[in-house]
């Protein structure tokens, strides 16, 4: 769980929006529920922190008596609460707090997906979740040279840098091995598309992600995702086939 950021993740309406559209179309929470499958039954609550727009919340709704979700970032926030209307989820209850000035409480299932690593590594986290729930779940991505959004091609091109990778899911494995957790592993394969109505609209994602003000690399950009993007029924979709660790124990064996 080494830290490699500290700087916190921006979330604007248009990010969680798209985040949403991908959301809704992923394979991501049916392969980690799942995973999840044979220790539910003897469930009935979840605790998701950094919930985002809700994937894994919302499909634990569906399942468990009560689902607390918590998330600061607003934007994700407001896709979060307008999901959980969509489905009539009465029973997913959503705080609009950073981790650490939530009031939780206990719950069976602790659930750490994706989390960026000033939340991880801030002191005292792992203890506090640990003593939270009776299965803890962390989820992180695998194989940290994997591309993303073509920033491998774009980056040199336009950021004049190269694209750096990222953790990889075993350092938190051996950090947490070292500490007496001898926790499960589940590799899990899953479909992370992003979709968009039209080239315009694929420029302007990249242009966000990429941090562009201007209009300099308008042209590059339109030529570049007009070969790369895939079309369907007269729509644009960036592929993107991710894989990740499920990294999870059960507390009463771990003590």
């Amino acid at each position: 769980m080494k830290q490699n950021n500290i700087l916190k993740i921006k979330w604007s309406e248009k990010r969680a929006n798209w985040f949403r559209n991908a959301q809704r179309i992923s394979d991501y929470p049916d392969k980690v529920i799942a995973v999840m499958e044979p220790i539910l039954k003897e469930c009935k609550s979840a605790l998701d922190i950094g919930a985002g727009a809700g994937a894994l919340a919302q499909a634990l709704a569906k399942r468990l008596k009560k689902v607390t979700a918590v998330e600061p970032a607003p934007a994700m926030v407001k896709v979060l609460k307008e999901e959980a209307s969509l489905q009539e989820l009465r029973n997913l209850n959503i705080i609009e707090l950073p981790w650490d000035q939530a009031d939780v409480g206990e719950h069976d299932i602790i659930i750490c997906a994706n989390l960026p690593s000033f939340v991880v590594d801030a002191p005292g986290f792992l203890e506090q979740i640990r003593g939270l729930g009776r299965y803890i779940f962390h989820i992180q991505n695998v194989n940290p040279n994997k591309d993303k959004f073509f920033y491998k091609e774009l980056y040199p091109i336009i950021l004049k840098k190269e694209y750096q990778k990222k953790v990889d899911y075993l350092d938190s494995y051996i950090q947490f091995h070292s500490l007496g957790i001898y926790a499960n592993v589940n590799i899990i394969e899953y479909n992370f598309d992003q979709p968009f109505d039209d080239l315009d609209e694929a420029v302007d994602f990249w242009k966000e992600y990429l941090g562009l003000e201007t209009n300099e690399f308008d042209n590059l950009l339109y030529d570049f995702l007009a070969r790369r993007l895939q079309k369907k029924n007269g729509n644009y979709i960036f592929v993107d086939r991710k894989r990740s660790a499920v990294i999870w124990w059960k507390e009463d064996e771990n003590k």
